[in-house]
């Protein structure tokens, strides 16, 4: 990717840019009523519901189908530096942020998917068609995520001054703090 790794980092830490970025994949974000952040010396994670939609409607038709109860939970875990792990009804999605220069990074992307506890051959199928649709949304959104970073990259570079965090990135601030802790410099 044409960014430093921190540039996906932040943006997973942030749910503002969804209206923006994401108008048709995911077409809203978390209020922050809804929204519980848990903030950790080395971590951060956020709690939302689901928004509630067609495809959550699909998601929790299958879920049920495959045993199990939906909860329309979304929960958001990132480990310091590198590490991001999502958690939902029907996937968790592993993704880890490498630094290859100052300005690039390569990322590795784990997806896995909802096997449910029914038995048979329904299960199976009814598994392949939510793999299929949970690995088709995905990579929308990180497709539509990869083409900000380097407007973004490009953004940092010529800006002359440091940013200021608003008050909807307390998880920002906590990574950064963790940054500047880690390479012995003030906070």
């Amino acid at each position: 990717m044409s960014c430093n790794w921190k540039v996906p980092i932040e943006n997973t830490l942030e749910a503002y840019h969804i209206p923006s970025v994401h108008p048709k994949t995911l077409k809203g974000h978390p209020s922050e009523e809804n929204s519980e952040h848990t903030l950790g010396n080395a971590c951060t994670t956020l709690t939302t519901p689901e928004p509630a939609s067609l495809a959550r409607a699909m998601q929790n038709f299958l879920v049920r189908r495959l045993g199990l109860t939906p909860t329309n939970v979304y929960i958001h875990h990132h480990i310091h530096p590198n590490l991001v792990i999502i958690r939902m009804d029907v996937m968790r999605l592993v993704q880890v942020y490498i630094p290859t220069s100052p300005t690039t990074c390569r990322f590795h992307l784990l997806l896995y998917t909802l096997r449910g506890r029914s038995r048979g051959p329904l299960r199976f199928l009814l598994g392949q068609l939510l793999k299929r649709l949970v690995m088709w949304v995905t990579r929308r959104i990180t497709e539509e995520d990869l083409g900000i970073f380097p407007d973004q990259q490009r953004g940092l570079e010529a800006s002359v001054h440091p940013g200021a965090l608003g008050t909807l990135e307390e998880r920002l601030y906590v990574f950064h703090k963790w940054l500047l802790e880690q390479c012995d410099r003030p906070v």
